[in-house]
């Protein structure tokens, strides 16, 4: 850690914008501006085991490439979860993993 800035004054470039009015802020953007929000995971250098979509819609979407673009993921990704579901579930197929799933009232 370097300390080269400890008890130095630092420039604020920020403020002038600020109290003149002329900050922007997500409220500014419109109704219709895309939002985002970044959380910091509590788990450093973590890795994304599986993504719980089970909530999700499809509306008959069947196509690793269309389920991708409903979850904003690349269709190899969704392709990779859903082998490694497949896996789990100890089935060949998408088919099966849903005649599984109502064979033993998963899914309602």
């Amino acid at each position: 850690m370097t300390t080269r800035w400890f008890g130095e004054k630092v420039e604020r470039r920020e403020d002038e914008r600020l109290l003149r009015g002329a900050g922007r802020f997500l409220d500014d953007a419109g109704h219709d501006a895309l939002a985002v929000a970044f959380v910091r995971s509590p788990h450093a250098h973590a890795r994304i085991r599986g993504i719980d979509a089970g909530g999700e819609r499809f509306d008959g979407a069947s196509a690793l490439a269309e389920i991708g673009a409903a979850l904003f993921l690349s269709e190899s990704t969704v392709k990779t979860h859903v082998a490694h579901a497949l896996n789990k579930l100890r089935v060949p197929d998408r088919v099966a993993a849903v005649i599984y799933g109502c064979r033993d009232c998963h899914l309602r």
